[in-house]
């Protein structure tokens, strides 16, 4: 359900109704019956009388398995995807529709159930490996500073930046976005800034919404599990930019693959780059300290001076990319400059604790890549006078082939190094601290449970000392077998630095 003031849309979608052959219209698909559609879905348990049932074929359940439960519920119709098969059973006065392409066409059968909620309001989608979270929250906060009421979608949830509830997904499924921006735009939210993963661009996730803008941060090892290989990987992102009806494009020139986002577009994408020392948007003048960045930026639009509380070298990117996207969107380098200052910087991203002469600092971050992991640690650098600590563990059910890089990039950038649990989910969580140890020279401290782990390496620590807690950020859940325990390396920074003091 939609909420006045905010959007809070936990499971319900907003209801709706249209006409079947209205949804499938175009799509090549002869003989649509005239039902009536109530709502539409994929998950059986959501299913009302008139829902229209999407059974689609998962990676751990197939909807197929769930026709019985569809007609339970009396739905109006049964889509299938043809290229999952034939269908041999038989559901009595319920059409089963078999569409070649279905998962792909979902998210355009969605938006039109919705009425097309993306239309007329500005929607931009960040993508990459590192910094989506950062510049879509930073970008939500500069857009309501300079008069939209903006959303964002992402990591960190949906909703206004300060008003988020949880989707569980960076990027949700086709169905659940649609009704998603349905309810956003009722809510009278006219700008959205969209965190787009790579697992949403290869499901087909984001296809249906009308993009104005999209935004290219950086691409390194990530998710190769999934994709294969970086090439692979590579050409998923690279989807994003190929999206009809962009009017421009943001794109980190100093990335090896600006070229691969760049080739996407069509000709007449507005191409706005930014770079550390070239590009449309480039640093003149950098100053850092544990009060965060102060830049001078060159812009189309001319000089730009923003002071912000943000600290890290990487955190220069993220800037560079929300001030290309602004710039992008004409808004005016004085305008920037007045909200810099005001931006609130990302929950467990570079978030700062504890700042007792006596006690060491602490740094919270979601790092969980081995370039990411090697960009916290060197930007922490910066402000370490004694020891720098890391603490960082691996997930697991993901790619193992970051996990020796990742031992690598703590074992280069950090003094002390603390192997803790991240999430393990399904796998032997000795194994995984196998696969991190295999890439580092020395032997590591290994402390499993990752609130001792933390607890350690803060009690150790020395005044001056800096310890980085790496790769669970803003989680509130460590992910053990099936099960999601309570779990927050913010809440227990916070705890132990609260007995130091």
């Amino acid at each position: 359900m939609c909420v006045q003031g905010g959007c809070s849309m936990p499971a319900k979608t907003p209801e709706r109704a249209a006409l079947l052959p209205e949804l499938l219209e175009n799509l090549g698909i002869p003989d649509i019956p005239k039902v009536a559609v109530k709502g539409l879905s994929t998950d059986s348990r959501e299913l009302k009388k008139g829902y229209v049932f999407v059974a689609l074929n998962g990676n751990t359940v197939n909807g197929r398995d769930f026709v019985e439960q569809a007609r339970k519920a009396r739905v109006s119709a049964i889509l299938m995807d043809a290229d999952d098969g034939l269908w041999g059973g038989d559901v009595a006065d319920i059409p089963i529709l078999l569409i070649p392409g279905l998962r792909c066409l979902l998210g355009r059968i969605a938006a039109r159930f919705y009425s097309e909620p993306c239309y007329g309001d500005e929607v931009i989608g960040v993508t990459g490996t590192n910094g989506k979270t950062s510049v879509v929250w930073l970008l939500a906060q500069a857009l309501g500073a300079v008069g939209r009421k903006a959303a964002l979608v992402g990591t960190l949830g949906a909703g206004a930046y300060d008003h988020l509830y949880a989707t569980g997904y960076t990027t949700p499924g086709p169905v659940e976005l649609q009704a998603l921006l349905r309810c956003l735009h009722d809510n009278e939210f006219n700008a959205v800034c969209m965190e787009v993963s790579s697992h949403g661009l290869s499901q087909c996730r984001v296809n249906g919404v009308a993009f104005t803008g999209a935004v290219f941060t950086n691409l390194s090892r990530d998710h190769l599990d999934y994709h294969g290989n970086m090439e692979n990987y590579a050409a998923v992102k690279g989807r994003l930019f190929a999206f009809e009806g962009l009017s421009f494009a943001v794109i980190n020139r100093d990335d090896a693959y600006a070229q691969r986002m760049r080739d996407q577009l069509a000709p007449e994408v507005r191409v706005i780059e930014f770079g550390a020392e070239e590009g449309d948007v480039h640093v003149l003048e950098q100053n850092s300290s544990e009060r965060g960045l102060d830049l001078l930026l060159q812009t189309p639009l001319g000089e730009c001076h923003i002071n912000t509380r943000l600290i890290g070298h990487f955190n220069v990117y993220n800037l560079l990319a929300v001030v290309a996207t602004l710039v992008a969107l004409d808004v005016a380098p004085a305008e920037i400059e007045k909200l810099a200052p005001e931006l609130q910087p990302v929950p467990g991203r570079m978030e700062v604790f504890g700042q007792a002469p006596s006690s060491p600092l602490v740094i919270v971050d979601y790092a969980h890549t081995p370039d990411a992991l090697k960009q916290v640690l060197m930007a922490a650098r910066e402000h370490t006078e004694g020891e720098l600590w890391c603490v960082f563990g691996c997930g697991g059910d993901r790619d193992r082939g970051k996990r020796p890089l990742m031992g690598k990039m703590a074992e280069l950038f950090a003094d002390e190094v603390v192997i803790a649990d991240d999430n393990p989910r399904h796998e032997d969580p000795d194994l995984i601290v196998e696969d991190i140890v295999a890439g580092m020279k020395q032997k590591p401290v290994i402390i499993r449970d990752r609130a001792e782990a933390i607890e350690w390496a803060i009690t150790q620590a020395q005044s001056g000392d800096v310890v980085v807690i790496a790769g669970k950020g803003h989680e509130t859940v460590q992910l053990v077998g099936d099960e999601a325990l309570p779990f927050s390396d913010r809440e227990v920074v916070e705890k132990i630095l609260g007995r130091a003091a």
